[in-house]
């Protein structure tokens, strides 16, 4: 079996090395936002619907998002072929992203 593949902050990585940073405000506070599709036989189903979701799930919270819905979907697919698979689910979440909080003094 390959070694799971992931998408974190930008870049593919070692499933067992993708870890949020815990000043993450997704982590802290659920603030984001996420999507999933269902992945069959190497298409996503529906991932244009699922994508128009997803962006105006970002816009009505006002997150920051520098991807195209275009590029997503790419990253999407990559990650089936890396990982080997025909079937199964893209679970994307978008946070606002880690940020430093102040101490109480």
């Amino acid at each position: 079996m390959i070694n799971r593949i992931s998408f974190l902050n930008g870049h593919f990585i070692e499933h067992d090395k993708a870890f949020v940073h815990i000043e993450d405000r997704g982590f802290q506070f659920a603030d984001g936002v996420y999507e999933v599709i269902l992945f069959s036989q190497g298409k996503l189903i529906d991932g244009e619907s699922h994508m128009q979701r997803l962006f105006r799930s970002l816009s009505e919270v006002k997150i920051d998002n520098s991807f195209a819905k275009a590029d997503l979907l790419k990253i999407g697919l990559e990650l089936f072929e890396k990982n080997e698979m025909k079937d199964g689910s893209l679970y994307m979440q978008i946070t606002r992203g880690a940020t430093n909080r102040v101490p109480w003094c």
